[in-house]
């Protein structure tokens, strides 16, 4: 600005135009700073809430058969049952994968059978066999 312009020309002038924007921009950085702090505050809060108002899971014992029997609540249902999906098909997996193994072991053998007999030297006319 020094070089370029005739800014300092004007030495109360300058002074008054840089204090001005720049008591504008401190009250806004102040502004946002409130701002995100209260944002900080408020998810604190809304943690804590969501942290205590989480339903405590009961457990209900029976001595007689040492059974024991757990109340949840239904995003752990569903969590529970896409486990259990999960490893149905799993399970489901590695029998196909042992069927087909199965299969191709039957396929082997006739496969072998067929190249032996291609193997074999088949008699001609030229040497008698």
């Amino acid at each position: 600005m020094r070089r370029k312009t005739d800014f300092f020309t004007q030495d109360d002038n300058s002074a008054k135009v840089v204090m001005k924007h720049m008591t504008t921009h401190q009250r806004l950085f102040k502004d946002d700073k409130q701002k995100q702090e209260l944002i900080r505050q408020k998810k604190a809060e809304l943690a804590e809430k969501s942290k205590g108002a989480a339903p405590q899971k009961q457990v209900i014992t029976h001595d007689n058969d040492g059974a024991t029997v757990e109340e949840i609540d239904d995003d752990e249902a569903k969590k529970i049952e896409e486990l259990q999906n999960l490893q149905k098909r799993q399970q489901e997996a590695k029998e196909k994968k042992a069927a087909e193994g199965d299969k191709k072991k039957d396929g082997d053998k006739k496969d072998d059978e067929k190249e032996e007999e291609n193997l074999k030297q088949k008699p001609n006319a030229g040497n008698g066999g």
